[in-house]
């Protein structure tokens, strides 16, 4: 089943703060009467792991948007954010969580005093209810997370959808997606995403060993959609990361063939990438 993704809120700005003096004394920033100290170089990313209460979600985002979001704006403006964003999955029963609420924090400071610069921030911008109810009415939270390495909107897209606060499963994902989604659209920008620059495809044909590269795989891309898409179906069954491998098992289930595509995953320079492909190719029968 094709999961449907909106991002609501999207902002990336990396802000630093100098120190124009001579001496090297740390400076102080201000946010109300919230001191921060100097920033340091790394952003932290807090991620809450919500579920909507049956039916509520478009009302949960409506309330995001007023009293989430524009908070965070302003923290925004004032340095001590550097992003933020929502993500939401059309809600069903296999759904544990069908939102996801990331804050990138400008420093470990930030995040450590968050509560007083939002109380701060609060004084001015009281809470808006959304149809006479307040956000914990709409909601639970199942679960937060903090994390000190970067979480790309793919990587949070992956975590959304697969239903994993791994970062790193979710991360190792991302390739796999581009691949099924090169296969939907046709479109060969997807499969570079997909496939490190070198690697082969390793398959039988006709009872003989076969090899193809990524590169001539991937200029057979048709650049539209297959005529039959809307009766194909393609899914991830299976993914297992230890360290800087994995090893991923897709499926490819068409009105006449159906593919199993083992894939063999690095991580190369903190990027995720397909360097191997073996696959088999099981005909349907014909009506």
């Amino acid at each position: 089943m094709k999961n449907i993704l909106w991002v609501f809120v999207s902002a990336i700005l990396f802000c630093t703060a100098s120190n124009a003096q001579t001496n090297e004394r740390q400076t102080q920033k201000f946010v109300g009467s919230v001191k921060l100290e100097k920033p340091a170089s790394n952003t932290v990313w807090a991620i809450d792991f919500v579920k909507t209460n049956d039916g509520r979600q478009a009302d949960f985002l409506k309330f995001i948007e007023q009293n989430w979001a524009k908070p965070r704006q302003t923290l925004k403006d004032a340095g001590k954010i550097t992003s933020f964003q929502v993500l939401s999955l059309q809600p069903g029963k296999n759904v544990e969580w069908d939102v996801l609420l990331l804050t990138e924090y400008a420093n470990t400071d930030a995040h450590d005093k968050r509560e007083q610069l939002f109380a701060e921030v609060f004084k001015t911008q009281p809470i808006i209810l959304i149809n006479g109810a307040s956000g914990g009415e709409m909601r639970e939270i199942k679960f937060s997370r903090v994390f000190t390495e970067p979480i790309s909107s793919e990587i949070a897209r992956a975590m959304l959808q697969s239903q994993t606060a791994n970062p790193e499963i979710a991360a190792a994902r991302v390739p796999l997606e581009n691949y099924l989604k090169g296969h939907e659209t046709g479109g060969a920008e997807f499969m570079r995403k997909a496939f490190h620059t070198t690697g082969n495809l390793i398959f039988i044909r006709d009872g003989k060993f076969t090899t193809l590269t990524f590169d001539e795989y991937i200029a057979r891309s048709s650049g539209k959609p297959a005529p039959d898409e809307a009766n194909r179906k393609r899914f991830i069954e299976s993914l297992e990361v230890s360290g800087n491998v994995g090893f991923g098992k897709i499926v490819l289930d068409y009105p006449t063939v159906r593919f199993v595509d083992y894939m063999s995953l690095l991580k190369i320079d903190g990027e995720w990438k397909i360097v191997n492909k073996t696959f088999y190719a099981e005909p349907k029968p014909q009506k």
